[in-house]
């Protein structure tokens, strides 16, 4: 896996490498059961999932803001919700999708992750947004 995120000159600390093998696991797990993503195989799922979203990290270091907090409407599968928060603890994630069951897989991941900077709410973003 760490590989991939090379060959795009992404450097993952030990801990955020551990934790994305244990997202492809539970990942490909839940995705058999659920369809989270079209994508099933393991290249697929790191290049076009795992790296992709890490890669928008571009715009979060660009915007140089104190305490930034992060709102991925329709997350679908957790893309790019659940690698961005791997990489970015010190910013606080929401996930915002109309299916519950994704959000409930999501939940899944974020508890198995132990990633503490993520929520989910259900619902669509235009009727959420007017209750924020």
């Amino acid at each position: 896996m760490e590989e991939f995120f090379k060959k795009y000159k992404i450097e993952l600390e030990k801990e955020e490498l551990e934790k994305f093998e244990k997202f492809l696991e539970i990942f490909k797990q839940k995705n058999s059961q659920i369809n989270l993503s079209a994508i099933r195989d393991d290249n697929g799922i790191i290049e076009k999932h795992f790296v992709d979203s890490v890669m928008l990290n571009i715009f979060l270091d660009f915007l140089e803001i104190e305490n930034p907090k992060v709102a991925d409407l329709g997350t679908g599968g957790g893309f790019p919700l659940i690698p961005l928060a791997i990489v970015n603890p010190e910013v606080n994630f929401v996930g915002i999708d109309s299916v519950g069951k994704k959000l409930k897989a999501i939940d899944e991941f974020v508890e198995e992750l132990e990633l503490k900077n993520v929520k989910t709410l259900n619902g669509r973003a235009e009727e959420i947004g007017q209750n924020l």
